[in-house]
């Protein structure tokens, strides 16, 4: 049995002797063969899918760790936006380039957004198959969604897969969309709540307004400072 085939058999054949490993890579390989179809690359290796536009590169990463064999196999689901004008411009004025020189958006700053119609403190949790959990963050000064970006893949079922691939289609391909278009990212910024302006200043995003919507840059960067959070 090829390597393919004995692949696709584990995603929805495994048991308690199933190695992690097996599991996950199964998964892995299933997702990069449906993401293949719309013009991404797989790479196996340490798993990631990777989409290029003219500027903008998407990488989405698939980690798995804490995992239980016969119960628990975990897939993380890291995405990452990088641009590579900003990149070209830190070369240009000779920035020394770091591993993530780049990188304008991503985990955790696309999976958590305002909540609108909850009191402060309030945090919602939605799992990627569903679930939903609340708590109180008595600290917090503003009410939070978080998308959950952890399953557990031990098991999956067709349906739990497709809701994988519903995740991604919904919570990170459209910020693709949302990158290019001055009145999408001024929507998204004026209703980011304070810890997403948090992580997002903590990339090259600055830069990527700058050289993206010089006409609109004043205007981004105002809501952008919006957080007050510290930054270490």
């Amino acid at each position: 049995m090829n390597q393919a085939r004995k692949s696709e058999q584990l995603l929805f054949d495994h048991g308690s002797r199933t190695p992690v490993k097996e599991i996950f890579q199964s998964v892995c390989d299933r997702l990069g063969k449906h993401y293949e179809a719309k013009g991404f690359k797989y790479f196996r290796s340490r798993p990631k899918l990777v989409y290029k536009e003219t500027d903008l590169r998407l990488e989405i990463h698939m980690w798995s760790n804490n995992n239980t064999p016969g119960d628990q196999v975990t897939l993380e689901i890291l995405p990452y936006f990088f641009s590579q004008r900003v990149l070209l411009n830190k070369k240009a004025k000779g920035i020394r380039q770091e591993a993530n020189d780049g990188m304008i958006l991503g985990y955790p700053a696309i999976f958590i957004q305002t909540l609108s119609d909850e009191p402060p403190g309030t945090v919602r949790v939605k799992h990627i198959y569903g679930e939903e959990m609340h708590r109180r963050d008595e600290a917090s000064h503003e009410a939070v969604e978080i998308f959950g970006h952890t399953c557990n893949v031990y098991k999956i079922t067709d349906e739990k897969f497709n809701q994988i691939i519903q995740f991604i289609d919904q919570r990170v391909l459209p910020y693709l969309d949302v990158l290019k278009d001055s009145d999408k990212l001024n929507a998204f910024l004026a209703g980011s709540c304070k810890r997403r302006l948090t992580y997002a200043k903590r990339s090259d995003f600055y830069d990527y307004i700058s050289l993206s919507f010089p006409e609109e840059q004043e205007r981004m960067l105002s809501l952008l400072q919006q957080s007050s959070l510290p930054q270490d």
